[in-house]
C-alpha cells in the first residue's frame, strides 16, 4: 500500500485508479494467479481508498479488504473471518 500512499503525499490526492501508479510508483500492477479479481476505488469522502481482491485459492472464497483508514462499520466487522496485515478478509 505504500505505493497508495506515497503518490496521495506526492499529489496531495487519492489516486482515481491504480493505473496512475505505473511507472512512478509501482514498475507493474500486481498480478496473481491466487485473485480472481482486483477492484480498487475512491471512497465516499474523497480522501481515503480502498482495494478489493477476490480468491478462490481456498475453500470458501474469500474477500480481502483493504482502505486506507482500516475502519469498518460494526456490520462489516461482525462479518469479518480475520484481519491480517492490515486486510480484512471476508468468506463468500
Amino acid at each position: 500500500m505504500n505505493a497508495l500512499e506515497d503518490y496521495q503525499r506526492d499529489h496531495n490526492a487519492v489516486a482515481t485508479n491504480l493505473a496512475q501508479l505505473v511507472p512512478r510508483y509501482l514498475e507493474t500492477l500486481p498480478n496473481s494467479p491466487y485473485v480472481e479479481s482486483i477492484e480498487y476505488r475512491v471512497l465516499t469522502n474523497g480522501h481515503h481508498w480502498e482495494i478489493r481482491a477476490l480468491s478462490r485459492a481456498l475453500k470458501p472464497p474469500r474477500l480481502y479488504v483493504r482502505r486506507a483508514t482500516n475502519v469498518y462499520s460494526d456490520e462489516e466487522r461482525e462479518k469479518m473471518h480475520d484481519i491480517v496485515h492490515g486486510w480484512a478478509i471476508f468468506l463468500k
